[in-house]
Protein backbone atom coordinates (compact mmCIF):
# COMPACT_ATOMS: atom_id res chain seq x y z
CA UNK A 1 0.00 0.00 0.00
CA UNK A 2 1.64 3.11 -0.86
CA UNK A 3 2.51 5.45 1.88
CA UNK A 4 0.33 8.50 0.51
CA UNK A 5 -3.24 6.91 0.22
CA UNK A 6 -5.75 7.99 2.26
CA UNK A 7 -6.56 3.99 2.99
CA UNK A 8 -3.45 4.06 5.00
CA UNK A 9 -3.21 6.70 6.90
CA UNK A 10 -5.69 6.35 9.64
CA UNK A 11 -4.80 2.42 9.79
CA UNK A 12 -1.00 3.52 10.72
CA UNK A 13 -2.36 6.02 13.09
CA UNK A 14 -4.29 3.75 14.99
CA UNK A 15 -1.87 0.78 15.02
CA UNK A 16 0.44 3.19 16.78
CA UNK A 17 -2.10 5.08 18.79
CA UNK A 18 -4.34 2.26 20.11
CA UNK A 19 -3.13 -1.44 19.16
CA UNK A 20 0.24 -1.38 19.44
CA UNK A 21 0.13 0.46 23.44
CA UNK A 22 -2.18 -1.69 24.92
CA UNK A 23 -5.08 -1.67 27.40
CA UNK A 24 -7.69 -0.61 24.54
CA UNK A 25 -10.82 -2.45 23.73
CA UNK A 26 -10.57 -2.39 19.88
CA UNK A 27 -14.20 -3.14 19.87
CA UNK A 28 -15.07 0.21 20.90
CA UNK A 29 -14.45 0.93 16.92
CA UNK A 30 -17.66 -1.28 15.69
CA UNK A 31 -18.96 0.86 18.13
CA UNK A 32 -18.09 4.06 16.79
CA UNK A 33 -18.47 3.05 13.44
CA UNK A 34 -22.21 1.80 14.27
CA UNK A 35 -22.54 5.05 15.72
CA UNK A 36 -21.78 6.80 12.35
CA UNK A 37 -23.93 4.82 9.96
CA UNK A 38 -26.75 5.16 12.20
CA UNK A 39 -26.05 8.87 11.83
CA UNK A 40 -25.57 8.90 8.16
CA UNK A 41 -29.24 7.01 7.63
CA UNK A 42 -30.70 8.84 9.84
CA UNK A 43 -29.63 11.82 8.43
CA UNK A 44 -30.27 10.61 4.39
CA UNK A 45 -34.52 10.04 5.90
CA UNK A 46 -34.93 13.56 7.41
CA UNK A 47 -33.12 14.98 4.48
CA UNK A 48 -35.93 12.66 2.33
CA UNK A 49 -38.71 13.78 4.39
CA UNK A 50 -38.38 17.55 4.27
CA UNK A 51 -36.89 17.91 0.52
CA UNK A 52 -38.05 15.08 -1.04
CA UNK A 53 -36.78 13.85 -4.35
CA UNK A 54 -33.98 16.36 -4.64
CA UNK A 55 -33.10 15.93 -1.14
CA UNK A 56 -32.96 12.51 -2.13
CA UNK A 57 -30.72 13.04 -4.92
CA UNK A 58 -28.01 15.91 -3.01
CA UNK A 59 -27.54 12.60 -0.34
CA UNK A 60 -26.85 9.78 -3.26
CA UNK A 61 -24.69 12.05 -5.31
CA UNK A 62 -22.71 12.91 -2.79
CA UNK A 63 -22.28 8.90 -1.38
CA UNK A 64 -21.63 8.27 -5.32
CA UNK A 65 -18.41 10.43 -4.71
CA UNK A 66 -17.65 9.05 -1.84
CA UNK A 67 -17.50 5.80 -3.74
CA UNK A 68 -15.48 7.54 -6.41
CA UNK A 69 -12.85 8.34 -3.51
CA UNK A 70 -12.77 4.85 -2.20
CA UNK A 71 -12.34 2.94 -5.78
CA UNK A 72 -9.65 5.05 -6.71
CA UNK A 73 -7.93 4.52 -3.16
CA UNK A 74 -8.17 0.79 -3.40
CA UNK A 75 -7.00 0.56 -6.70
CA UNK A 76 -4.09 2.46 -5.46
CA UNK A 77 -3.75 -0.10 -2.55
CA UNK A 78 -4.80 -3.43 -3.68
CA UNK A 79 -2.08 -5.64 -5.59
CA UNK A 80 -3.83 -7.57 -8.42
CA UNK A 81 -2.07 -11.16 -9.44
CA UNK A 82 -0.97 -11.17 -12.07
CA UNK A 83 -1.74 -13.77 -14.80
CA UNK A 84 -5.22 -13.52 -13.71
CA UNK A 85 -8.25 -13.27 -16.31
CA UNK A 86 -10.98 -10.62 -16.48
CA UNK A 87 -13.76 -12.19 -14.71
CA UNK A 88 -10.67 -13.53 -11.81
CA UNK A 89 -10.11 -9.71 -11.91
CA UNK A 90 -13.33 -8.41 -10.88
CA UNK A 91 -13.26 -11.11 -8.36
CA UNK A 92 -10.45 -10.51 -6.80
CA UNK A 93 -11.26 -6.39 -6.92
CA UNK A 94 -14.62 -7.10 -5.11
CA UNK A 95 -13.29 -9.77 -2.40
CA UNK A 96 -10.90 -7.15 -1.39
CA UNK A 97 -13.55 -4.44 -1.22
CA UNK A 98 -15.51 -7.08 1.03
CA UNK A 99 -12.44 -7.43 3.06
CA UNK A 100 -10.91 -4.34 3.29
CA UNK A 101 -13.73 -1.59 2.86
CA UNK A 102 -16.63 -3.14 3.99
CA UNK A 103 -14.75 -5.26 6.90
CA UNK A 104 -16.94 -7.97 5.76
CA UNK A 105 -15.14 -12.12 5.06
CA UNK A 106 -16.41 -13.39 2.12
CA UNK A 107 -16.42 -16.14 -0.16
CA UNK A 108 -15.94 -15.78 -3.63
CA UNK A 109 -16.34 -18.05 -6.37
CA UNK A 110 -16.10 -17.92 -10.36
CA UNK A 111 -18.67 -19.63 -12.24
CA UNK A 112 -17.59 -19.31 -15.78
CA UNK A 113 -15.33 -16.47 -17.79
CA UNK A 114 -17.98 -14.22 -17.94
CA UNK A 115 -19.90 -14.23 -13.99
CA UNK A 116 -18.62 -14.48 -10.67
CA UNK A 117 -20.44 -14.53 -7.15
CA UNK A 118 -19.79 -14.02 -3.78
CA UNK A 119 -21.53 -14.73 -0.19
CA UNK A 120 -20.75 -12.25 2.60
CA UNK A 121 -20.19 -14.55 6.21
CA UNK A 122 -20.97 -11.40 8.27
CA UNK A 123 -21.58 -7.70 8.20
CA UNK A 124 -20.83 -5.27 10.86
CA UNK A 125 -24.24 -3.23 10.40
CA UNK A 126 -26.23 -6.57 10.35
CA UNK A 127 -27.30 -6.23 13.74
CA UNK A 128 -28.60 -2.77 13.34
CA UNK A 129 -29.79 -2.16 9.51
CA UNK A 130 -32.56 -3.93 7.84
CA UNK A 131 -32.94 -4.90 4.54
CA UNK A 132 -34.51 -1.48 3.79
CA UNK A 133 -31.36 0.64 5.19
CA UNK A 134 -28.77 -1.31 4.05
CA UNK A 135 -29.98 0.97 0.41
CA UNK A 136 -27.47 3.62 1.82
CA UNK A 137 -24.70 1.19 0.98
CA UNK A 138 -25.80 0.80 -2.78
CA UNK A 139 -24.28 4.59 -3.65
CA UNK A 140 -21.01 4.07 -1.75
CA UNK A 141 -21.07 0.79 -4.46
CA UNK A 142 -22.05 2.53 -7.56
CA UNK A 143 -18.87 4.97 -6.80
CA UNK A 144 -16.38 2.17 -6.54
CA UNK A 145 -18.00 0.92 -9.36
CA UNK A 146 -17.45 3.78 -11.60
CA UNK A 147 -13.75 4.31 -10.28
CA UNK A 148 -13.37 0.73 -11.29
CA UNK A 149 -14.80 1.75 -14.78
CA UNK A 150 -16.59 -2.01 -14.57
CA UNK A 151 -20.14 -0.09 -16.82
CA UNK A 152 -19.34 -3.54 -18.85
CA UNK A 153 -20.49 -5.96 -15.80
CA UNK A 154 -23.75 -5.88 -14.32
CA UNK A 155 -24.02 -6.77 -10.16
CA UNK A 156 -26.79 -7.46 -8.46
CA UNK A 157 -27.69 -9.00 -4.54
CA UNK A 158 -29.75 -11.62 -4.09
CA UNK A 159 -30.16 -12.55 -0.61
CA UNK A 160 -29.72 -10.39 2.28
CA UNK A 161 -28.49 -11.50 5.90
CA UNK A 162 -31.07 -8.54 7.17
CA UNK A 163 -33.70 -10.46 5.61
CA UNK A 164 -33.22 -13.48 7.69
CA UNK A 165 -30.82 -15.41 4.62
CA UNK A 166 -27.60 -16.98 6.16
CA UNK A 167 -25.36 -14.77 3.76
CA UNK A 168 -25.48 -11.42 1.69
CA UNK A 169 -25.21 -12.96 -1.45
CA UNK A 170 -24.02 -11.05 -5.06
CA UNK A 171 -23.94 -12.09 -8.39
CA UNK A 172 -21.60 -10.07 -10.92
CA UNK A 173 -21.70 -10.90 -14.71
CA UNK A 174 -20.79 -9.52 -18.02
CA UNK A 175 -23.65 -7.82 -19.60
CA UNK A 176 -24.58 -8.62 -23.11
CA UNK A 177 -24.72 -6.25 -25.60
CA UNK A 178 -28.00 -3.19 -24.93
CA UNK A 179 -28.54 -4.84 -21.33
CA UNK A 180 -29.62 -2.21 -18.19
CA UNK A 181 -27.51 -1.63 -15.77
CA UNK A 182 -29.46 -3.50 -13.12
CA UNK A 183 -27.50 -2.08 -10.27
CA UNK A 184 -29.10 1.10 -10.86
CA UNK A 185 -31.81 0.55 -12.03
CA UNK A 186 -33.02 -1.41 -8.89
CA UNK A 187 -31.18 1.80 -6.64
CA UNK A 188 -33.86 4.40 -9.02
CA UNK A 189 -36.51 1.68 -7.98
CA UNK A 190 -35.99 1.74 -4.58
CA UNK A 191 -35.64 5.61 -4.55
CA UNK A 192 -39.24 6.34 -5.72
CA UNK A 193 -40.52 4.09 -3.41
CA UNK A 194 -38.81 5.74 -0.50
CA UNK A 195 -40.45 8.96 -1.85
CA UNK A 196 -43.58 7.96 -2.54
CA UNK A 197 -44.31 6.16 0.86
CA UNK A 198 -42.89 9.59 2.90
CA UNK A 199 -45.46 11.51 0.67
CA UNK A 200 -48.01 8.84 1.56
CA UNK A 201 -47.27 9.11 5.59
Amino acid sequence: MKEDNPLSQPEKGFTRRALNKGGYDPRSVLRWGQMMAISLLEVVKAVERRFGGEGQKVCFETLVNVGRQIGKDILEAATIPEGLSEIEKISFLASWVNRNAYASPDVPKIISDRECTFDILWCPHQDIYTARDCRIQRYIVEGILDSFNAKDYNIEVTKLIPMGDDTCHFRIWKKEKGEEDVWRARSRAIEKREIQEKKQK
